[in-house]
């Protein structure tokens, strides 16, 4: 398989055109909220796998419920995740993908996602937090968009180069 590798200046970011829920868990100064609801297909031998990377840095309830959001979002984008062990690393699993809450100054900015093909780097992206919080729907959502890209990718190495074009909704209010 070729590695494709992203420098930081292009770094897919993702941008989803649907309606929030207003009635979603999110993800505030301190990750909070109650488990995300969305419903996750059951995984299928016929369709690939990605591993997920646990994030260290959170606490065990904000581990849950991000991986949770992450995993519905893969499932929904038509593949299988496997969520790896606390010391998980990106050579454990053909295809990984890693995330990291973005804090500047105090105020939640976002999420970023890096894709590892046997280890390697391969597709970076972006999901923005909304007024310092990132509901666990648009979370999913972000996961879904990025791996339905990464699938058309794999198909067509030449989508790299395609980004998303519309801007998410706001929450509502």
């Amino acid at each position: 398989m070729t590695s494709r590798s992203f420098l930081p200046t292009k770094v897919l970011t993702l941008l989803l055109a649907t309606a929030l829920l207003g009635g979603c868990a999110q993800l505030g100064g301190a990750l909070s909220g109650e488990g995300s609801s969305t419903a996750a297909p059951v995984a299928k031998e016929d369709q690939p796998t990605i591993c997920l990377l646990p994030n260290k840095q959170l606490k065990d309830e904000q581990l849950v419920q991000l991986q949770t959001a992450l995993s519905a979002g893969i499932r929904a984008a038509g593949m299988n995740v496997e969520v790896l062990k606390a010391d998980g690393t990106a050579d454990d699993c053909d295809t990984c993908l890693s995330y990291a809450i973005v804090v500047q100054d105090k105020t939640l900015k976002g999420i970023q996602f890096q894709i590892f093909e046997d280890g390697k780097p391969t597709i970076a992206a972006n999901g923005a937090a909304e007024n310092g919080s990132l509901q666990l729907q648009r979370v999913a959502l972000y996961s879904k968009a990025l791996m339905e890209h990464y699938l058309k990718v794999k198909a067509d190495p030449t989508a790299a180069q395609a980004q998303p074009a519309a801007q998410p909704q706001p929450a509502a209010k």
